[in-house]
């Protein structure tokens, strides 16, 4: 019954035990630089042209 008087407790606790970690994996992230942009427009492309045409593609048989 104690934990219903603090329900999130447990997940604050976790933050502020891997508050360290989550900075150092924010900053080699950002320190990157140019050598994530070409998976990140892979997938926002892979993920995005099949939207588009499937919305096409609904469009002409939809008539809208």
């Amino acid at each position: 019954m104690e934990n219903l008087k603090a329900p999130f407790r447990g997940i604050a606790a976790d933050v502020r035990g891997r508050a360290s970690c989550y900075k150092q994996d924010w900053i080699g992230g950002l320190c990157s630089g140019i050598g994530i942009l070409a998976p990140t427009t892979y997938i926002f492309f892979a993920s995005a042209l099949p939207v588009i045409a499937f919305g096409e593609q609904l469009s002409r048989d939809t008539g809208w």
